[in-house]
């Protein structure tokens, strides 16, 4: 290749990226071993980018490095060898560069081939900078009020307009982020609502968003539970790209709405309104376990039986961010529950015999759904080799939890003192065991064959806590690690 404009080293980098996403496609369809290859050219492709003054050098193709590079550190999975964190262009600085190419406008004077180019480019920026949102409560770059470019419509990707040789997969990739657009604007409204710092929440309108975000996520992408079918022999790239894209945007949204249930559960909580709280409550069950765990044994066993070698690429990065959150909040639950069962004489009364046989029973379920999270969150881990510590977070966690030491006396009575009705309780029952229903779960089953280490993961949340040493400096531990991240609400 000759060097012969500012703008062909960009287009290197380009070159090396595509080949490190394959270099790493093909090490994912075997043992995921040999990594030194991508490594090199990722690293080869990030050198290229430095030689670009991005402030200053704004090109096309030093965008598009940028943006790939940045996608690349999306879905690869973090290992000890490569830390996807350390060196890489901010979701900021890509929407900046994005507006001064005034890829938000309509252009002018520009090819079709460009012009199309040019839109997919903005939409995917537009994406990022949601995707960063949901993830770690940044808020939003790019201002909607001020774009006015959309992709171009399906019926005018012809040849001439195209930029690939195959059309027919770019019109089904368009007309698949056309039919994503509502669900995205309501997810945008959201986290405009939630992350405006200068003012206060209305919880009656983030209600409201949240039910159409629901309502969205299935009519559009469907369910996890639905997904969970066997990929089939010579696939088409149409059908694993909707299918990979439904998954993962799928995990996003639900961790982003995990947190949303839980701060305003904890609202309602604060107001005293019980049955809101408890509603919410239901939600977060119904999308840990009633959606989700019907899938992770499955997904932890074999992702690639599921979605292929591309989708469990894609995919597998955000099941373990999903395992994670809903690890911390299964664990939130069964703590809640102990609680009720150790000062039930105090919360129920002594005579109250039939909900201390429903409260044990549903104690029992949420133990069993917290060591499957942990021990599929564990299994993913060491099938892939990747960076062990979302498991060694949540291990930390509960041996805080087990430590009375690291306690101190207080408040703790001031906390979840509201009484499950009989009702409540059936409810939960039934929530867990349409979650639990199509797992045959054993401890044998997650043995440590499949361990970090040579010690068994079954043990893990069979702690103890004594709750005359606990109070609000550990509930605040725990809040800290089920929240993340931190979306302030303002309410």
């Amino acid at each position: 290749m000759k060097l012969t404009q500012n703008s062909d080293l960009a287009n290197v980098g380009i070159l090396l990226t595509v080949l490190s996403f394959l270099g790493l496609l093909r090490s994912f369809e075997t043992d995921f071993s040999n990594r030194v290859s991508y490594i090199q050219k990722i690293s080869l492709a990030k050198l290229c980018l430095r030689q670009h003054t991005i402030r200053n050098d704004i090109y096309l193709p030093v965008l598009q490095l940028a943006t790939c590079l940045r996608l690349f550190h999306r879905v690869v999975p973090d290992t000890p060898e490569f830390q996807s964190d350390g060196d890489s262009v901010l979701t900021s600085t890509l929407v900046h560069m994005a507006y001064q190419l005034q890829l938000d406008r309509k252009p002018e004077n520009f090819s079709p081939r460009e012009c199309n180019l040019r839109g997919k480019l903005w939409h995917l920026i537009t994406i990022l900078d949601t995707m960063e949102a949901t993830l770690i409560g940044t808020p939003l770059v790019a201002i909607r009020s001020t774009s006015t470019k959309t992709l171009l419509p399906v019926g005018d990707l012809t040849s001439e307009a195209s930029n690939t040789p195959n059309v027919e997969l770019e019109m089904a990739i368009v007309s698949f982020f056309g039919n994503l657009s509502p669900l995205l604007a309501t997810l945008r409204d959201m986290i405009e609502l939630v992350l405006n710092k200068t003012g206060t929440t209305k919880v009656s309108k983030l209600a409201e968003y949240v039910q159409l975000m629901e309502t969205l996520m299935e009519t559009v992408l469907g369910t996890l539970k639905g997904k969970l079918t066997t990929m089939p022999k010579n696939a088409s790239a149409i059908y694993v790209h909707h299918k990979a894209l439904s998954i993962k945007s799928l995990l996003n949204y639900g961790t982003f709405l995990l947190s949303l249930y839980t701060h305003i559960r904890v609202y309602f909580e604060h107001k005293n309104d019980i049955q809101m709280a408890f509603h919410y409550e239901k939600k977060i069950i119904q999308l840990t376990v009633t959606e989700l765990l019907p899938i992770v044994t499955f997904i932890a066993d074999d992702p690639k039986q599921y979605y292929g070698p591309m989708g469990a690429l894609v995919t597998t990065k955000f099941f373990i961010s999903t395992l994670q959150r809903s690890s911390f909040t299964g664990l939130s639950t069964l703590t809640r529950l102990r609680y009720h069962l150790h000062h039930y004489d105090a919360i129920y009364g002594k005579e109250d015999t039939d909900t201390h046989f429903l409260l044990q029973k549903v104690t029992t379920k949420s133990e069993i759904c917290c060591k499957i999270y942990w021990q599929s969150l564990r299994r993913l881990i060491f099938q892939f080799q990747m960076d062990p510590r979302p498991a060694e977070k949540i291990r930390d966690t509960v041996e805080f939890l087990s430590d009375g030491t690291n306690l101190n006396t207080g408040a703790f009575d001031k906390i979840w003192r509201f009484r499950y009705t009989k009702e409540q309780l059936l409810e939960i029952i039934d929530l867990y065991d349409s979650g639990l229903e199509d797992i045959s779960y054993s401890e044998e089953s997650f043995g440590s064959s499949t361990s970090l280490s040579t010690d068994s993961a079954s043990p893990l949340f069979d702690f103890n806590i004594d709750f005359d040493y606990v109070a609000e400096s550990w509930m605040k531990e725990l809040d800290d690690a089920m929240i993340l991240p931190d979306i302030f609400l303002g309410i």
